[in-house]
């Protein structure tokens, strides 16, 4: 099940955090629906994103936001290595 669509604000602010701004497929997608509803199916053991290529995962702004944050820290930490 989809999440209802991002705000202008959440999208804004997304790209506030990232730095730059959004390709405009996803930007597209995000003003449709703001990421999917994590459970699982018990009978298809699947989650409701699975309909994406390469089962990528349906995002919200927040949750992009936050992956980002960590992959810098991990590089960051690594580079300090």
């Amino acid at each position: 099940m989809l999440q209802p669509p991002a705000t202008p604000q959440e999208i804004s602010q997304l790209e506030t955090d990232l730095g730059f701004a959004l390709h405009p497929h996803l930007r597209a997608l995000l003003e449709r629906a703001n990421g999917a509803v994590h459970t699982r199916y018990r009978d298809y053991g699947e989650h409701p994103a699975a309909f994406m290529p390469h089962r990528y995962e349906l995002e919200s702004t927040r949750k992009i936001a936050e992956s980002c944050r960590n992959l810098v820290a991990i590089t960051e930490t690594d580079a300090a290595s």
